[in-house]
């Protein structure tokens, strides 16, 4: 399962694979469940807990918040160096709340913009 992980398996297509709940395959690929074995296999993917992620600026905040439609969560935390639980608050607006009113703000303005270009 740690092999399929590492390829970016879906966790779906996983839970079928191992016939277990996909919310199982979940708890498993983020630590949740059977540390020992997620420590031995992600010592080389995942950060010390010691090691701060970086801060985004918030013109790179922005930018995840774009590439959202187009990535797949663990595609930004590597691009964005997040981890992939907070993309996914991010994604389902639990977390940077201030950032998606600035960001719907901005897309709310170019949408305005560009229908009223007066060409009626």
């Amino acid at each position: 399962m740690y092999k399929d992980f590492k390829q970016n398996k879906l966790d779906k297509e996983l839970a079928d694979k191992y016939t277990i709940d996909f919310r199982t395959v979940s708890q498993i690929r983020n630590g949740k469940r059977w540390q020992h074995l997620y420590d031995i296999h992600f010592t080389d993917v995942k950060p010390p807990k010691s090691v701060k992620l970086k801060k985004l600026t918030l013109d790179e905040s922005l930018a995840l918040l774009a590439d959202l439609p187009y990535y797949r969560n663990y595609e930004i935390a590597d691009k964005y160096n997040l981890d992939r639980s907070t993309i996914s608050r991010i994604r389902s607006r639990k977390d940077w709340k201030s950032i998606w009113k600035i960001y719907d703000n901005r897309c709310a303005t170019t949408i305005e913009s560009t229908s009223n270009d007066g060409s009626e």
